[in-house]
This record gives C-alpha cells, sequence and structure tokens, in this order.
C-alpha cells in the first residue's frame, strides 16, 4: 500500500476517532465489520443505513470492508473516499 493512502487512512481514522457522536460505538461498528466479513448480509446493511444517517464509524468500517476486498469487492478509491 502506497504511503499516500496509509497517510489518508490514518488520517481518515484519527478523524473518526475524534468524532464524539456517532451512532455506533467504536466497538459496534467493528464487530459488524467482522460479522459483514463472515457473509453477514444484515450487519453490512447495518453499517450502510448508519452511514446514510451520518455515522463517520459506519463510514470508516465501510472503507475497510472495501480496502479488505472480502464482503466487497477490493476497490482502493471507494475505500479511501469511505475513510475520507
Amino acid at each position: 500500500m502506497g504511503s499516500l493512502l496509509k497517510r489518508s487512512l490514518f488520517s481518515a481514522l484519527l478523524a473518526v476517532l475524534a468524532h464524539s457522536a456517532l451512532a455506533l460505538s467504536w466497538q459496534e461498528g467493528w464487530e459488524l465489520v467482522a460479522k459483514a466479513q463472515t457473509g453477514d448480509a444484515q450487519a453490512a446493511r447495518a453499517l450502510i443505513e448508519a452511514y446514510n444517517q451520518g455515522d463517520a464509524e459506519a463510514g470508516a468500517a465501510i472503507g475497510v470492508l472495501y480496502l479488505n476486498g472480502i464482503t466487497y469487492p477490493r476497490d482502493l478509491a471507494k475505500a479511501r473516499s469511505y475513510l475520507e
């Protein structure tokens, strides 16, 4: 992974951590990521719904799913978009 992308991902994660009014807690978001990566479509839908309601944590989680290429096909542009 290029250093520019790594810096962008790190900056996005810091921004998410700094956001105090998240609809999902840090733990809830990443638990949904783990479930989505096992094929749990309901977990993926929950992340998308939270993101559509303005939850930055859910956006970062969806970005990780695109980055990992497990739940969704690997797409670095989409990953970066959600992480930013």
